[in-house]
């Protein structure tokens, strides 16, 4: 939590993705299982893509598999 200088409150964002990849040391993809987007998901995954520059896969069940899909 953090305030500004009207000393209003806020809370801090977090966004914790369902799997991570990494090579040699370097996040490379993201990867996180929705059933829907919710509207807090789509601001915190927009920040997320915009801070670390790295691909967000969206999985979703289909039938008896995944499909994936670039966020």
């Amino acid at each position: 939590m953090w305030q500004d200088q009207q000393k209003k409150k806020y809370r801090k964002i977090e966004y914790i993705p369902d799997f991570t990849f990494y090579k040699n040391g370097k996040l490379v993809k993201v990867v996180d299982v929705k059933g829907m987007q919710t509207k807090d998901f789509k601001i915190k995954a927009k920040l997320f893509c915009h801070k670390y520059q790295v691909p967000l896969i969206l999985a979703k069940k289909y039938r008896n598999t995944f499909k994936e899909e670039r966020f």
